[in-house]
């Protein structure tokens, strides 16, 4: 029979504080810290340049307003799980999946 080593032998994390935490939850809404929000970009923008904004219920991507909902106070950041904005029939409708229009080509 194996027996476990001393628990002092075992790295331990420290407690979190207010300042340290990435994601908590106030007012009946989970809040994203602005060092973790600084971070994220959305997974569909091809340039990874889109930055989130957090709404009540998940993460909105400037660009393509696309909506990462929040799941058990963490942002689910899967396109398969994404909400689409109103307007949007898919996801190849999106402003960030349409072709760059070429410079000088005619429309």
């Amino acid at each position: 029979m194996r027996q476990a080593g001393n628990p002092s032998q075992f790295p331990t994390m420290p407690p979190l504080n207010q300042e340290s935490q990435t994601i908590s939850y106030y007012r009946g809404a989970f809040m994203i810290s602005p060092e973790l929000l600084d971070i994220l970009r959305c997974p569909l923008d091809p340039t990874r340049s889109a930055r989130l904004d957090q709404e009540a219920d998940g993460l909105v991507c400037q660009r393509c307003r696309l909506k990462y909902p929040i799941k058990e106070g963490l942002p689910c950041m899967l396109v398969e799980d994404a909400i689409l904005p109103p307007g949007a029939s898919s996801l190849e409708a999106l402003p960030c999946q349409q072709a760059p229009v070429a410079e000088g080509a005619q429309r």
